[in-house]
């Protein structure tokens, strides 16, 4: 496929764990350069808190949280490129990690606001639905595409689908 006009296609060698594709097109346009962009620089900033010495762990749970937003952010970049549209096996890939949110944000001020807090093994207690729904698209990741297919139409988009975007930035 040819560049038209103000489209640019790039092929490259996709390779990942879950999927068996081997080419994509994306089309870069402004969207898609920005998510790119927002991906980079989450990932970066991450690195960054994760290694810093002060406060260690305000840094630490912020990294987390950003580590989160850039995976969150990879899924949608890989919806507006048009990778899932060339792929629907890949749409649950185990990087969608949205529960974690309510909790990274509300450990994240409150160690803060208290600079005598600990992280305690009773607060672990917060992410269970993390850890439910990453269980959840880890199994689906291994699943073929018709039992995705079906998980989709009859589980996920009439009744998982608004309760996981919905319950995205609960605490």
């Amino acid at each position: 496929m040819s560049p038209s006009g103000s489209q640019l296609f790039f092929e490259f060698k996709f390779l990942t764990l879950f999927s068996t594709f081997e080419y994509v097109d994306i089309t870069f346009n402004g969207l898609v350069i920005l998510f790119g962009a927002m991906i980079i620089i989450g990932l970066f900033a991450a690195s960054v808190l994760f290694l810093r010495k002060e406060n260690r762990l305000a840094n630490r749970v912020l990294a987390c949280f950003l580590i989160a937003s850039s995976l969150w952010l990879i899924h949608s970049f890989m919806n507006i490129a048009g990778i899932f549209a060339q792929n629907a096996n890949a749409y649950f890939n185990p990087i969608y990690y949205s529960f974690a949110f309510g909790p990274l944000i509300y450990f994240y001020v409150r160690s803060i606001t208290n600079s005598s807090f600990k992280f305690k093994w009773i607060h672990v207690i917060h992410f269970i639905p993390v850890v439910m729904q990453a269980s959840l698209y880890w199994f689906l990741a291994f699943q073929d595409y018709s039992y995705k297919r079906w998980y989709w139409e009859n589980v996920h988009l009439p009744y998982t689908y608004r309760i996981e975007f919905n319950g995205t930035f609960c605490p």
